[in-house]
């Protein structure tokens, strides 16, 4: 699985502030690139007080769960999930993290090389 820390939202006590991360390995800066047919998973934790609102957009519009290319979030943890990619599903992913102290953003470049070979077979 890819892991990848981004912005975080932090609570001193006294009031929460927007705060970055700024320990994101260099793997995570250039493309996530796929081969057609394989699968991929994108785990971003983060932290918020109030909890954050999460929103995952591909192409600048809301990602809808399908089949194959799903979010799934959990207290504190986002994935973004590809299954069995298709040339179809490159693009640019952002993740957006938001509460009433701030918004933190997060752009995945997604690219997927090839395609699927369709098995054709004859029963006899």
């Amino acid at each position: 699985m890819l892991r990848r820390v981004i912005e975080s939202l932090r609570d001193d006590g006294n009031h929460a502030s927007l705060s970055t991360c700024t320990q994101v390995s260099d793997r995570y800066l250039e493309p996530l690139v796929l081969r057609a047919g394989t699968s991929a998973a994108v785990e971003v934790p983060f932290a918020g007080s109030p909890q954050p609102k999460v929103a995952w957009m591909v192409g600048g519009q809301v990602l809808r769960d399908v089949r194959r290319v799903r979010v799934e979030t959990i207290y504190n943890l986002t994935t973004l999930v590809i299954s069995r990619a298709e040339r179809s599903d490159a693009g640019t992913y952002t993740l957006s993290l938001e509460n009433q102290f701030g918004t933190s953003n997060l752009t995945v470049q997604v690219v997927v090389l090839g395609t699927v070979p369709k098995i054709t077979s004859s029963l006899r």
